[in-house]
């Protein structure tokens, strides 16, 4: 209950500052494995970059993806998808941060996408010298 309770907050908290024009991306602490493991019940997409935040790997629950994976594998995170020049540069800030944590905290980059609202969870694995990150719907502000 706690965990859900938690994933709702960070779902309000993205779309709070979406709302507000917040540029900096919110940043909190790794979840612990016990959060992650509720976490992975909800809906979500996948990613892991590379160190040029290029897309080597994809997976997916219960989420589509915006395009074919075949138009996405290989490029730039920020390129795959008609996000607007705020929201790309939000993304870039993320990762940015997320490196320069070492992987100790995540960075939470909130976007919009066809007026849909989305999250991206970002982690810098250093071990891998890959990105991690895990986008979700947010919830919607009416």
């Amino acid at each position: 209950m706690k965990a859900r309770l938690l994933l709702a907050s960070l779902c309000v908290v993205c779309s709070t500052a979406s709302v507000f024009g917040m540029d900096a991306p919110v940043v909190l602490p790794v979840a612990p494995e016990s959060v992650k493991k509720v976490a992975n019940v909800d809906r979500y997409l996948r990613f892991v970059l590379n160190r040029n935040y290029e897309i080597t790997e994809y997976g997916s629950k219960n989420m589509k993806f915006f395009a074919d994976p075949d138009e996405f594998v290989g490029k730039k995170i920020t390129e795959s998808l008609p996000l607007n020049k705020h929201d790309k540069k939000a993304i870039t800030r993320g990762l940015k941060g997320a490196k320069a944590s070492n992987g100790e905290t995540e960075h939470l980059v909130p976007y919009t996408l066809d007026n849909i609202r989305f999250c991206a969870g970002i982690k810098y694995i250093e071990k891998k010298k890959k990105f991690s990150v895990k986008v979700t719907q947010s919830a919607t502000i009416e």
